[in-house]
């Protein structure tokens, strides 16, 4: 194993002229630093710009590929932590479409397992297509993050609970965010969902600082708690294609004052809008199933409108709704509210 006299990073092959991490170029005890801001990642570098081509190695030890970087916890020493490719052709320049890469993430076979950095900004590469479990948990540093072009899935709690997590850039293409992903980040303001996302787990966003958010046609159901405890939140857009709202999905989104619902809603279940401050809601023909609780402690809601296409609702879907002065409820709906603390004049049409 060589070890740079420059850096200090110990590299696992010992038959190399330069160093991976600085670019110290071993041999002549001169230093030769790749690129002209000292990054060997940089996306404008190109070796042959620099009269660094890759015809100055010996070929045969199989030169390295920075762009198949895939680092894993393996303490087997026996067993290279580097994917070893074919040389690249000296005129083709060395780059990645996202920008820099950070040296502490740990990634392996295009999954980034881990990241233990302290850079504020962190941009994820375009060779990672999945963000594993807890990969970011818990950070203290990171402000900013660029996720890669070709991710297709961020994992369960991967950035849950940052310190100072404040805007986060997510890919067209993106098709999953997993359970408690960006919850607990109250200082998360900045996020927009893709239109390719279909699935949003639970909690994904729950106690964050986001003031507007659409829901993307592709997610058949917003997840229980989805937005929970998201205090700053103002405006929802609900896309056509959704059919359900899950459980608490928006509760306690005390700024919450608009919201469009989509005519392919067809469930809005327990709790969902519960100690919002919606004052007025359209609830679209084609929704069949109003759940317990959805509006408790709605005290800014005013009077609300049951669609024809009810088929069931729960009395007490309207308690400690103080200000509420009418419902208009359709002939046919059995709607069950005589214990149910409601003091709204109820109207049948």
């Amino acid at each position: 194993m060589k070890k740079c006299p420059k850096c200090g990073y110990e590299i696992p092959v010992d038959k190399v002229k330069f160093c991976y991490e600085c670019g110290y170029k071993f041999g002549d005890g001169q230093e030769s630093v790749m690129t002209s801001n000292n990054d060997p990642f940089s996306s404008d570098y190109s070796f042959s710009d620099k009269n660094i081509l890759f015809s100055d190695m010996d070929t045969n030890e199989s030169a390295f590929d920075f762009s198949s970087l895939a680092i894993d916890n393996d303490e087997d020493e026996n067993e290279s932590d580097y994917e070893m490719y074919k040389p690249y052709e000296a005129t083709k320049s060395f780059s990645y479409d996202d920008g820099e890469i950070d040296s502490g993430l740990v990634i392996k076979n295009g999954v980034l397992l881990e990241y233990k950095g302290k850079n504020k900004k962190v941009i994820i590469p375009s060779t990672v297509t999945k963000i594993a479990d807890e990969a970011f948990y818990m950070n203290d540093y990171v402000e900013h993050v660029v996720v890669g072009t070709n991710v297709k899935e961020i994992g369960n709690d991967a950035f849950l609970e940052f310190k100072d997590l404040r805007a986060v850039s997510l890919p067209e293409g993106l098709k999953k965010i997993g359970i408690n992903a960006f919850a607990f980040n109250e200082n998360l303001s900045i996020i927009d969902i893709p239109r390719s996302v279909t699935e949003i787990g639970e909690s994904a966003f729950e106690n964050t600082g986001i003031k507007s958010v659409v829901i993307p046609k592709g997610v058949e159901t917003v997840s229980d708690d989805a937005f929970r405890i998201c205090y700053d939140l103002k405006k929802v857009t609900v896309s056509e294609g959704v059919k359900n709202i899950g459980a608490n999905a928006f509760e306690l989104c005390e700024s919450l004052t608009q919201i469009s619902l989509p005519s392919t809603l067809r469930t809005i279940e327990h709790g969902a809008f519960a100690r919002t401050g919606i004052s007025t809601i359209t609830l679209p023909e084609g929704l069949y199933e109003i759940s317990s609780y959805v509006f408790f402690e709605c005290v800014n809601l005013k009077e609300i409108k049951i669609p024809k296409s009810v088929k069931r609702i729960e009395g007490n879907a309207f308690v400690s709704c103080d200000n509420l002065k009418k419902i208009y409820v359709p002939r046919h709906l059995n709607f069950d509210y005589e214990d149910s603390e409601i003091d709204a004049q109820i109207i049948y049409y």
